[in-house]
């Protein structure tokens, strides 16, 4: 299943069991660069917020379990991401500055600047809530998930590129309760992040008739990846 480009590196690891709701599968590749690149599949689970939280701790547990290679992470995440656009340009104050990439779905939809979303129950499986002095109920996308995979070290490539926003989910029959959504994304340690090209969203008939879930792809340079992240990694 290789090209004459990639091969693999000899290294492999898989969590499975209870610590995940789905596998995580992890494999070494040899693709050019000055050593080895992992690469890994991930699906976290629909439903279950601080699961899902603690879950993502899992997959950094084992991106940065030594010895640590530059790594890219593809995965349904079901969940918002909490990455801010070109954050990884500004790490130290930059928080504040950058507005983050993903709008939250449960309140405004996409393109839709001035139409508010109504509560849905469905909104319990994505959403923290609480009630305002009113009485009314208050509710946002929960990030939890998405921000410790950002500052445990996993960027979303996505918005490190800056590239223009697409969905991968809300396509299919009877996903329309929770709008257009990305839940599919590229992350990769910040050793990679300078090797990054471009992201794109597959949208077509065939792929919107294949599943629920379009296609995400990422380039990426490996000459570029960054010097020296081995040994910076590992210490």
């Amino acid at each position: 299943m290789w090209s004459d480009e990639l091969s693999p590196a000899g290294g492999f690891a898989a969590v499975s069991g209870r610590a995940l709701w789905h596998a995580y599968l992890q494999v070494d590749l040899d693709v050019g660069a000055v050593g080895p690149v992992a690469h890994a599949s991930y699906h976290a689970r629909s439903n279950g917020l601080r699961q899902r939280a603690d879950e993502a701790e899992v997959v950094l547990k084992q991106v940065f379990r030594p010895p640590h290679q530059p790594t890219l992470v593809g995965g349904d995440w079901n969940g918002v991401s909490a990455d801010r656009a070109g954050a990884h340009l500004r790490v130290c104050d930059g928080w504040a500055v950058a507005p983050e990439y993903d709008r939250d779905p449960y309140h405004v939809r996409h393109g839709e600047r001035c139409r508010s979303v109504d509560w849905h129950r469905e909104f319990v499986f994505q959403c923290r809530t609480w009630t305002n002095g009113d009485g009314t109920l208050g509710w946002e996308a929960d990030r939890s998930a998405g921000r410790i995979l950002r500052d445990g070290g996993l960027v979303d490539a996505a918005a490190a590129l800056e590239a223009p926003w697409a969905a991968t989910v809300g396509h299919w029959d009877g996903d329309d309760v929770c709008g257009l959504r990305r839940l599919d994304i590229v992350r990769t340690t910040t050793d990679v992040v300078s090797a990054l090209v471009s992201c794109e969203v597959i949208d077509s008939d065939l792929t919107r008739r294949a599943s629920d879930h379009l296609p995400f792809v990422v380039t990426y340079a490996p000459a570029a990846i960054a010097a020296g992240s081995r040994g910076a990694a590992d210490g």
